[in-house]
């Protein structure tokens, strides 16, 4: 769909959950001598076929905020902060909005031609520990860092975007984030 032109737009944590004949693809399975360690749930096996969501995203899902730290309802999370004010999907756009609820944490792959448009100002490094997912290391400390990617682009003529938060997030509070979707529909639909 997308290699003959059409967009897609990927939220929060969707597709996430396997299937019931998915598998996680290990590193080993993409790569020639790479290391047995699953890369996460976009990147999977059906079978003999494998699926590279992650590559189409640009980015590796690593878990919900609320899987590394405490959440309470209502809070701040923080502040979107648009890296490219110029940009198709934010133009327009405050460069910096509060955020208040829980959004996918994800980490920009390097091997794709993803482009970050906004990130997730979290105000302190993000540390977290595995919470069962098989493609953290468990006992590990993880730092995600302070700025966490919230809006990625990628593919070519960036027809793919990625939003940490899943849309009807922005739909609880019309007002507050209507140009954040507005910006999306028309980057999307118009180049």
């Amino acid at each position: 769909y997308i290699s003959t032109g059409g967009r897609l737009v990927w939220t929060g944590d969707a597709g996430t959950e396997l299937c019931d004949e998915d598998e996680l693809l290990l590193e080993s399975e993409r790569t020639e001598g790479a290391d047995d360690t699953y890369i996460g749930p976009w990147a999977r096996k059906d079978f003999d076929k494998q699926l590279s969501f992650d590559e189409t995203l640009g980015v590796n899902y690593r878990g919900n905020l609320c899987e590394f730290t405490q959440c309470s309802p209502g809070e701040e999370t923080g502040r979107i902060e648009v890296t490219d004010t110029s940009h198709k999907l934010t133009y327009g756009l405050s460069p910096s909005i509060p955020f208040f609820g829980e959004f996918a944490v994800v980490e920009i792959k390097r091997s794709t031609n993803a482009r970050l448009v906004a990130v997730l100002d979290y105000g302190l490094n993000l540390l977290g520990e595995s919470a069962g997912q098989p493609w953290l290391e468990s006992g590990k400390r993880y730092d995600f860092g302070k700025q966490l990617p919230f809006i990625v682009s990628n593919q070519v003529g960036e027809r793919v975007a990625y939003y940490a938060a899943p849309l009807e997030y922005f739909g609880r509070e019309p007002y507050k984030y209507k140009a954040l979707i507005e910006q999306m529909h028309y980057g999307m639909l118009y180049n």
